[in-house]
């Protein structure tokens, strides 16, 4: 499974007349990846929220569930490494992005949510691997994050200020 942005990773490269890709929140899924995102920005925000202490002193909470949940996410994060092969069908999703991303002549817009855990996987996933590092900071890619915004900039401010950013880099070749 994958995105419309990282699909375009993969074709993009191979077509003369992509000459840009503006990517939103880039979905790089790994059972691995998605896990480990969770806990950090998940389970510990969770324990902030007065929802959730409202929710455990109310008794409406199942301790068993949730403690079963979360030791099947930290299972998940820190167990089986996932495979990394470098290209090819048997690469991780992340790794084909890259291997895609690598080889696109083009410019690149990424626009990252603050507040969704597809991005925060995929900034994760930038922070943790060099090859990733490096094709982001390359001079074609411009990167824009809207921190409050959710998965589908769902406020209409959010989607006006993604439309801006998106006009002024089409314009700015």
């Amino acid at each position: 499974l994958c995105d419309a942005a990282s699909a375009a990773t993969f074709y993009a490269y191979r077509d003369p007349r992509v000459t840009g890709l503006a990517l939103l929140n880039p979905w790089v899924r790994t059972p691995t990846g998605i896990a480990k995102a969770q806990l950090k920005h998940y389970y510990w925000s969770r324990l902030t929220e007065a929802e959730f202490w409202r929710k455990v002193a109310g008794g409406n909470f199942t301790i068993g569930t949730a403690a079963r949940s979360f030791a099947g996410t930290v299972a998940a994060a820190f167990g089986a490494r996932e495979g990394r092969a470098p290209t090819g069908a048997g690469a991780s999703l992340p790794e084909r992005m890259a291997d895609g991303l690598s080889r696109f002549n083009g410019k690149v817009l990424l626009i990252m949510s603050g507040k969704d855990l597809t991005a925060q996987e995929f900034n994760g996933v930038a922070r943790a691997s060099s090859r990733w590092g490096g094709l982001l900071s390359d001079a074609r890619v411009q990167r824009r994050d809207l921190p409050e915004a959710d998965h589908t900039f769902s406020r209409r401010e959010w989607r006006d200020q993604v439309a801006a950013w998106t006009s002024d880099w089409v314009r700015s070749w």
